[in-house]
């Protein structure tokens, strides 16, 4: 019989250290969507990298910055604050969901 490799074998940095890459790529596909829009790149980096889906459903409904008024600048940066605030709210109220370990 082969020997299978438990879980609990591989090194305890493995499973982080994929989390964090997929964070950094998913923050990073987000970034370069603003960035072609013409938006704060880190701010939706950051979006990106907490709440994937919603990041990318917001930035796809965002105009080009530049193809808006003055006024209309200020509100949509406005409304893309607004989003990485409701972002953060969902990712901490979801952290909030698993118990802590005793």
């Amino acid at each position: 019989m082969d020997k299978v490799e438990s879980v609990d074998s591989l090194p305890s940095f493995l499973p982080f250290s994929t989390f964090v890459l997929m964070v950094i790529s998913y923050g990073s596909i987000i970034g370069a969507i603003a960035k072609r829009k013409h938006r704060n790149t880190w701010l939706w980096k950051a979006t990106g990298a907490f709440g994937f889906l919603v990041a990318l459903v917001a930035i796809l409904f965002f105009k080009d910055l530049n193809s808006l008024p003055a006024e209309d600048q200020k509100r949509s940066r406005l409304k893309e604050k607004i989003i990485f605030v409701v972002v953060i709210v969902m990712f901490v109220a979801g952290l909030s969901m698993y118990p802590q370990p005793q």
